[in-house]
C-alpha cells in the first residue's frame, strides 16, 4: 500500500520523558517501513487510534502532530492483545491503526498487518551542576553567574503544576499572580513569606496569560486573564484594591500580549488572534486601557501571512529607534520582523510555558478540531542599561526534539536573553543549566524571578516553585 497524499510525512516516533508521560514524534524524511507500504505525504489517510492505557493525552498530541490525517478513536474499550485485533468487530475501514501500549506504539495497515513497533525510548537526563561557560555578556549590568545553584533564592513551593506567571512591585512590596489549569492565585511576598490574598475561578475557560500592571496609570493595578474556551478567547480584567479583588465589569477582545512600546511605563500592546474555518491570522494594535474600556491608540503591526498567530511583543531590539515584531511559529520558534522584513528565526524552543487548547469549527457531524498554541509572553526590557530592549526568556531543551510543546516535558532549561549582535540576533544563557522545565520570567528590581516545574503535565501532577537570583 502507498499512500500518496499532499505533505511530506515521516515516521512516528515515541519516547518517554518521566514516568507516566510519552510524546509523539515526527522524524524528516520519507521512509519505507514495510515493504509495499511507504508513507510519502498525507492528508487524507483515515486512522483509527486504539488506547490500551487510557492515555488521551498522547491521543490528543497525535492528532496535532499529524493534524492532515482523518483521526478516529476506539472508545468501546479493547481486552484483546493487539495481536487480535482482527477478531474485534467495528475495527474495518481505515488505512493505519495506531495501537497505543504502556511501553510501545503499534503500526498496522488496513488489513490489521503489523507494519512495525516503535518501543518509547528514555529521554537522557543529565544534572548539571556547574554553570556552564557562556561568551562575553554584554555590558557590565549582566553578571556572568559561578555555581548559580546554589544561589537560587527559593520564594515559594506549591504542589500544583504552575503554567504562566507575572509579578510587580506595589507600594514597594512585591505581588505576583500565579495561573494553574483552573485559577489564578494572587501572592503577596512580605517578610521572607508568600502570602495567598485570593483565588479567582470566575473567569471562562483554561487561563493562558496572566498581566499583572497598572494598565491606566492611576495608581490601582490590575489583574488581567486570558483564557481559552470552547474555542473562543477571552480577556477578563480585576483590579485590587487594598488587597482585594474585584472584576472590571464589561466585555474586552481576547489578546495574547500586553507591552510598554512608548516607554511610559505602561504595558498596552495588544496581539488578537483571529481564527475562521482553518485560517489564522492576527493583528498587532497599540491600545490604552482607560475607565475599563481597551481603546486602540495606534497603526496595526504587520503580522507574516498565514502566520498561526501564538503570541506576540513589539520592542525596539537592535536600539536603531525603530520597532521590531515578534512572533511565535507553532513550533515553539520565535521570529522577529521589522515591518514585513524578516530579520530573524530562532534556532530553538524559546519563550517560556505553552498551553494547548482545542478549537472546534464547524456544525455537528460536519466539524473537526484543531489545537491553538497559546504561549506566554516573556518579558521585553532593557536589561543591560544601554537604551536598547533585551527579551528575557526561557531556552528550554529536552532529550530528543518534540514536535509537541503543548506539555511540561522538557529535562532541563536556562534563563537567557535574546540581543542584537553585529552577526545578528543572539541567544546569551544567563544561569547554567536547571535539571527541570524553566517556564515564566519577571524582573522584580535587581532580581530575576522565575517559576520551574518538576512533574509530568499530561497527569495534572507535579511541584512548582519561585525561584529568584540577582542581576547586579
Amino acid at each position: 500500500m502507498v499512500a500518496v497524499l499532499e505533505e511530506k510525512a515521516g515516521i512516528i516516533k515515541v519516547m518517554t520523558v518521566k514516568d507516566g508521560y510519552s510524546t509523539a514524534k515526527r522524524i524528516s524524511g520519507t521512509k519505507e517501513i514495510k515493504e509495499g507500504f511507504k508513507i510519502e505525504k498525507f492528508s487524507d489517510l483515515k486512522v483509527l487510534y486504539i488506547d490500551y492505557t487510557d492515555n488521551p493525552k498522547l491521543y490528543d498530541e497525535f492528532k496535532m502532530t499529524f493534524q492532515n490525517m482523518e483521526w478516529e478513536t476506539y472508545e468501546k474499550g479493547i481486552t484483546l492483545k493487539p495481536a487480535k485485533l482482527s477478531q474485534t468487530t467495528g475495527l474495518a475501514g481505515y488505512d493505519l491503526y495506531v495501537a497505543a501500549e504502556k511501553d510501545k506504539i503499534t503500526l498496522y495497515d488496513s488489513q490489521l498487518d503489523r507494519i512495525r513497533v516503535y518501543p518509547f525510548t528514555e529521554a537522557e537526563t543529565k544534572i548539571v551542576l556547574k554553570a556552564s561557560q557562556y561568551g562575553k555578556t554584554p555590558a557590565e549590568k549582566i553578571v556572568k553567574l559561578q555555581d548559580a545553584a546554589e544561589r537560587y533564592k527559593k520564594l515559594f513551593s506549591i504542589n500544583q503544576i504552575i503554567r504562566c506567571m507575572d509579578g510587580r512591585k506595589i507600594n514597594g512590596v512585591p505581588y505576583y499572580i500565579l495561573a494553574t489549569d483552573e485559577e489564578v492565585m494572587l501572592y503577596k511576598y512580605e517578610n521572607g513569606q508568600m502570602k495567598k490574598l485570593t483565588t479567582i475561578r470566575d473567569f471562562e475557560g483554561e487561563p493562558v496569560a496572566i498581566f499583572l500592571e497598572d494598565m491606566d496609570n492611576n495608581g490601582s493595578y490590575e489583574i488581567v486573564v486570558n483564557s481559552y474556551n470552547n474555542g473562543t478567547g477571552y480577556t477578563t480584567v480585576y483590579s485590587i484594591n487594598r488587597d482585594r479583588v474585584s472584576q472590571v465589569s464589561g466585555s474586552r477582545p481576547f489578546f495574547t500580549a500586553l507591552y510598554d512600546t512608548d516607554g511610559d511605563g505602561i504595558r498596552e500592546t495588544k496581539l488578537i488572534q483571529l481564527v475562521e474555518g482553518e485560517n489564522f491570522w492576527g493583528r498587532i494594535e497599540k491600545v490604552s486601557f482607560r475607565n475599563g474600556v481597551f481603546s486602540k491608540t495606534g497603526e496595526d503591526a504587520p503580522v507574516p501571512m498565514n502566520f498561526h498567530i501564538l503570541g506576540g511583543f513589539i520592542a525596539d531590539i537592535d536600539g536603531d529607534g525603530n520597532l521590531e515584531s515578534g512572533y511565535y511559529s507553532p513550533s515553539g520558534k520565535i521570529l522577529i520582523y521589522r515591518g514585513d522584513k524578516h530579520l530573524w528565526t530562532s534556532s530553538g524552543i524559546l519563550g517560556g510555558s505553552v498551553i494547548s487548547v482545542p478549537y472546534r469549527t464547524g456544525k455537528g457531524e460536519f466539524h473537526q478540531t484543531i489545537y491553538v498554541i497559546i504561549t506566554q509572553p516573556p518579558v521585553v526590557i532593557d536589561i543591560k542599561g544601554d537604551k536598547t530592549s533585551e527579551i528575557l526568556m526561557v531556552n528550554s531543551e529536552a532529550g530528543e526534539y518534540n514536535i509537541i510543546p503543548s506539555y511540561i516535558n522538557y529535562s532541563s532549561g536556562y534563563v537567557s536573553y535574546l540581543e542584537k549582535s553585529e552577526t545578528g540576533f543572539k541567544v546569551n544563557n544567563i544561569t547554567e543549566k536547571i535539571d527541570a522545565a524553566v517556564q515564566s520570567i519577571v524582573l522584580m528590581d535587581k532580581d530575576i524571578v522565575f517559576t520551574k516545574v518538576d512533574g509530568s503535565s499530561s497527569s495534572g501532577k507535579g511541584d512548582s516553585y519561585l525561584l529568584s537570583f540577582p542581576v547586579k
